[in-house]
């Protein structure tokens, strides 16, 4: 909204959605001319808070300017302050009004009927009736778009998978789930100028969905269960690092996969812990705290590792690689549970905790207990890669670089006088 001009006078922002309100307005020796007559006419916006927002604001409480909105009708987004000064006229606080558009109103009163040009400017807005889908394989759920507004010539849309080995959607909007994974489905205008989606997650068992959350902070509205709600355009935000999202299942799961994608692909650097039961200490699964790679929904950043049971998992975000703010902002946590598990025997999270899975250079052995005496690693034809002396230790680390190990699956027994133990690992 320009508030710069010297007389701007009557001027009205006509179903408008979107926008922010912060430190705004015009000159305060223009006051009360500046912005006189101003409207917002089912208005729908969005401000750093939620109630009380205040548009004139004292000296006192800003560093530039005054914003003055005497005359609201049908705002939607947030409430304004009841103080004096405020505004000249709010209207409906919360509720739109009608006419839909002033504009529209007054000019087909004037004129007796709307020009055609009001309705055939070929813009239109395409809304989904799903912005997240689970299904089973094999199954089908129908979604239906829409184009806004519906007086046009711009009412079909065409519909895509973004990937159609995992579902698959008809010239009607109805998806088929083909095989575990995640796809997009798109609805789009036929001008190609509004386009809508659905996420849709087929058969992969990600636990987190929807799952009890606590949080070190939040910023209202990027709450912290928009990390777990199946939407990568909603997010979880928190200012100052560190923080810590932490997830209940409502009971003990096999889980054996994480996915994070960052908010703008930021490389957040941070560790994700399990645990079975409230009363356990948090047992680390993922060291992600000095890694450099982003996250973003095509390509989480994503680690596998042997199966472990747990109810509790909490991931801490520590900072952020390049990134020089100071927000942990997170659309979406993923946890995979079985099947699918890589491990031989789930390992349980007060015990041996191997990690990570797959391994590159090291593969790293905590919770020893000091009553294991050697560690060694097999290839897949049962041949002696790596063998180590683990005795009297709790952790242990195998250094792998040096021994030529090839891609491909590998088994490590941990051995002791009276227990043996054995993981399934991947060197990638």
């Amino acid at each position: 909204m320009e508030i710069h001009a010297s007389q701007p006078r009557a001027t009205l922002f006509d179903v408008c959605k979107g926008g922010f309100f912060f430190n705004q307005g015009g000159s305060t020796g223009a006051l009360p001319n500046h912005l006189k007559h101003l409207v917002l006419w089912n208005f729908e916006g969005v401000s750093y808070q939620n109630i009380n927002v205040k548009s004139f604001r004292p000296n006192s409480e800003t560093k530039y300017a005054k914003f003055i909105m005497p005359i609201i009708s049908g705002l939607q987004g947030f409430t304004m302050s009841s103080e004096s000064n405020q505004y000249q006229v709010n209207e409906s606080a919360g509720a739109h009004v009608d006419e839909e558009s002033l504009y529209e109103s007054q000019l087909k009163y004037r004129l007796g009927t709307l020009p055609n040009w009001i309705n055939d400017t070929g813009i239109s807005t395409v809304n989904i009736s799903s912005t997240f889908l689970a299904l089973d394989t094999g199954n089908s759920f129908q979604l239906s778009a829409s184009v806004s507004p519906d007086n046009g010539n711009n009412q079909n849309v065409s519909w895509i998978s973004s990937n159609i080995a995992v579902a698959t959607v008809d010239a009607n909007g109805g998806v088929t789930g083909v095989s575990p994974g995640f796809a997009i489905i798109s609805a789009t205008n036929n001008s190609a100028t509004s386009t809508a989606a659905c996420n849709v997650n087929i058969n992969i068992n990600n636990v987190a969905i929807n799952s009890a959350i606590t949080v070190s902070g939040e910023q209202n509205p990027n709450i912290g269960s928009s990390a777990v709600d199946g939407d990568f355009e909603t997010r979880w935000s928190a200012e100052n690092f560190p923080q810590w999202l932490e997830l209940d299942f409502g009971g003990s799961k096999s889980i054996f996969k994480t996915e994070v994608i960052a908010y703008q692909n930021r490389s957040y650097q941070y560790i994700i812990e399990a645990k079975e039961n409230s009363g356990d200490a948090y047992v680390q699964i993922v060291d992600r705290s000095s890694h450099l790679d982003t996250g973003s929904a095509t390509n989480p950043i994503t680690d596998s590792f042997s199966a472990v049971d747990a109810r509790y998992i909490r991931i801490t975000v520590s900072g952020a690689d390049v990134y020089t703010g100071q927000w942990t902002s997170i659309p979406e946590f993923r946890v995979y549970a079985t099947p699918g598990s890589l491990g031989v025997n789930n390992y349980k999270l007060n015990k041996t905790n191997v990690y990570p899975n797959p391994f590159s250079s090291e593969i790293r052995i905590s919770k020893l207990g000091a009553k294991f005496e050697k560690a060694i690693l097999f290839d897949a034809l049962g041949r002696v890669v790596l063998s180590k002396n683990i005795k009297g230790l709790d952790t242990a680390t195998l250094n792998t670089s040096l021994n030529n190990i090839s891609a491909g699956i590998y088994f490590l027994k941990v051995l002791g006088t009276s227990v043996t133990e054995e993981y399934k690992l991947i060197r990638k």
